[in-house]
């Protein structure tokens, strides 16, 4: 409810001011848009101070105490799983990004997320993206925390933060997935990000909880994905989004 009161408030002072410079028909006026590109990466880009990424890996175990720990502050972690005595072991990767520095009035063409994937895990694995869902008591969205193994400072298999539950343990997310990759030796990882729900997180950032990159239930294996922290800003997930810029 809260967000949608946000988003009725911003649509009305949207409207009032004139939008991003539309005619009648509906149709944006002024000069032809110039097609460009903004690349989002901790510590690199859009600008140098940039740290608008969260990421977190949250991981399932048959213990309670085990699957609520935190994982926000790694410089890698493993995605995938493990089949174990006890059952199938995943750990999921979730991601999201302040979009901010696009202004809303532009028509967003193409994105794509890219994961740099340390070497020495080279199992064979189909990864499945799902754009994120979070529960609507929560008033932002998930939380990266602070932990490296801390018990509840974030998010984790069963909290969406360190105190509001999933309604479904292990995050929430909407089918379809949006996209699937199979990894093997490789040292990067590429997601196509579907355009129009890019361009929703950027007109709407109470609507923007990211995604999730999850391994395919019958794929058993991991790989290392290096995260925001890492200490190589080059290691680091970038996003690249190529729009048309009327702005």
């Amino acid at each position: 409810m809260r967000r949608q009161i946000i988003l009725i408030l911003t649509l009305a002072l949207f409207l009032a001011v004139g939008g991003c410079g539309e005619d009648d028909s509906g149709v944006l006026s002024g000069e032809e848009p110039d097609t460009m590109v903004m690349v989002f990466r901790d510590g690199v880009s859009p600008f140098p101070s940039y740290s608008g990424t969260r990421d977190a890996v949250i991981k399932n175990s048959t213990a309670e105490q085990l699957r609520n720990l935190n994982w926000g502050e790694m410089q890698q972690d493993s995605m995938g799983s493990r089949v174990l005595a006890s059952g199938n072991y995943q750990m999921r990767l979730l991601i999201r990004w302040d979009l901010s520095s696009i202004s809303s009035c532009e028509k967003v063409l193409e994105a794509e997320l890219t994961l740099n994937l340390h070497p020495d895990s080279g199992d064979s694995v189909t990864f499945m993206m799902y754009r994120l869902d979070v529960p609507d008591n929560i008033p932002d969205s998930w939380t990266e925390g602070t932990g490296k193994g801390d018990y509840k400072t974030g998010v984790c298999w069963d909290y969406a933060t360190d105190a509001t539950p999933w309604d479904n343990p292990g995050s929430d997310y909407l089918a379809p997935g949006l996209f699937s990759i199979q990894t093997g030796a490789d040292s990067t990882a590429s997601f196509n990000l579907p355009s129009g729900i890019v361009e929703d997180w950027i007109r709407n950032p109470l609507d923007n909880d990211g995604i999730i990159i999850k391994p395919d239930y019958l794929s058993s294996g991991y790989r290392i994905v290096r995260l925001s922290e890492n200490s190589d800003p080059d290691l680091r997930p970038r996003l690249t989004v190529r729009y048309l810029g009327y702005g």
